[in-house]
């Protein structure tokens, strides 16, 4: 250990780049791990967004265990909480995996059309107290999570909204 004050000097000034260094890298990760958040199953609409709402609002009322996520609300808020730059919404599934899917309102794939809508699964939640995204999951969890959303979710949307979708 150093105690003499000049050698003190000495070792600092030997790391006195390492801190901005860091902080900089620090930085940048944690803008790669928000920007990291990507999503999957994309699901166009032929509908504008204020509609995909409303039919969401109604699948919620037809099917209200989809919101009710009591159990797991703080996992449901922090997720929302850190990403709120997003357009959101969460879907709870009680069983056969009891889980949770975080989905978002994208910006349609046909330019700027106001006539259709899109949402992403970004991540999903099985009870463990960590949010998973695509790449956290293997394959086989990959096509069940979009099998189920698909069924579950996008195919009831269309009978409320009276039109089909298609993955972009």
């Amino acid at each position: 250990m150093v105690t003499d004050p000049q050698s003190l000097n000495s070792e600092f000034m030997k790391y006195r780049y390492l801190l901005p260094l860091l902080l900089i890298f620090n930085s940048c990760l944690e803008h790669t791990r928000s920007g990291e958040l990507g999503g999957w199953n994309n699901v166009v609409f032929k509908t504008p967004e204020v509609k995909l709402k409303e039919a969401i609002n109604s699948l919620y009322k037809a099917y209200p265990t989809y919101k009710h996520i009591k159990k797991w609300n703080f996992e449901a808020e922090s997720w929302v909480k850190n990403y709120n730059s997003l357009r959101t919404t969460i879907f709870y599934f009680e069983e056969g995996p009891e889980e949770m899917y975080y989905v978002t309102f994208v910006d349609a794939g046909t330019g700027e059309n106001p006539n259709y809508s899109r949402l992403a699964i970004r991540g999903v939640e099985n009870g463990r107290g960590r949010w998973k995204r695509y790449v956290d999951l293997n394959h086989t969890e990959q096509i069940r999570i979009t099998e189920r959303f698909n069924d579950e979710i996008v195919k009831r949307l269309e009978n409320i909204l009276g039109t089909e979708s298609h993955v972009n």
